[in-house]
């Protein structure tokens, strides 16, 4: 668990890391979506993100021109 503060409003987040990777009261970094303080992630770990969001691009660019080839026939 993680406890922080965003603009005065006070979060407490699981990250679902292994126990054994931090101590009660070390402070770490953090990176959150300002809009979604609650959506957290720890420097370093954010590549699975940049996936999803390069595959969730291609996905929907994919759908897109899959829709555009259908009625162009």
């Amino acid at each position: 668990m993680v406890a922080y503060s965003v603009y005065g409003k006070d979060y407490v987040t699981d990250l679902g890391q292994k126990k054994d990777d931090f101590t009660v009261g070390k402070e770490i970094d953090i990176l959150y979506n300002p809009n979604n303080p609650e959506g957290i992630v720890l420097p370093g770990k954010t590549i699975w993100f940049i996936f999803m969001i390069a595959g969730a691009a291609v996905a929907v660019i994919a759908a897109v021109l899959l829709v555009r080839d259908l009625r162009n026939r």
